[in-house]
């Protein structure tokens, strides 16, 4: 990632960061039989993810009205070469024990999910937001399945 881009990226989120409340980490099984995870195949799984999170938080609306949990991951890639997901996310549920345990589900049911999975709360906005774009290599802002709109 561009290191303008990175930098306008950070500044928004920390900016909205009241709209998000929840850092969200979360891993994937790197091998399925004969096939390897990809990056194109990590971005699908959590697509798949948050379509479910979605339905789960609002119900029809979620397809009928494009109601959708806000969110920002990034994708990363470990030194050991294991693809994960970091998130800043906003909660749309009651409490954040119904939240963690409707993320342990969803997660649960796409291909690549692995029950490796830590949601915590956001405690220091601009902390995780650094951490979650660290490097300046770093290409795994998933703009398709980010929501920004609260």
């Amino acid at each position: 990632m561009r290191k303008g881009l990175r930098d306008h990226l950070r500044t928004y989120m920390v900016k909205h960061a009241a709209d998000h409340d929840l850092a969200v980490s979360l891993t994937m099984k790197q091998q399925d039989g004969p096939t390897s995870l990809t990056k194109t195949e990590a971005d699908k799984n959590l697509g798949h993810f948050l379509n479910r999170l979605n339905k789960r938080a609002y119900g029809n609306a979620a397809s009928r009205y494009g109601r959708k949990v806000p969110v920002v991951p990034m994708l990363e890639r470990s030194l050991s070469g294991r693809w994960h997901h970091h998130l800043t996310m906003k909660n749309p549920f009651p409490d954040e024990s119904t939240c963690r345990s409707a993320v342990k589900d969803c997660w649960s049911k796409p291909r690549w999910g692995y029950d490796e999975i830590d949601v915590q709360p956001l405690y220091d906005a601009e902390g995780w937001i650094n951490y979650i774009t660290k490097s300046r290599s770093l290409d795994g802002w998933d703009v398709v399945n980010t929501n920004l709109v609260c």
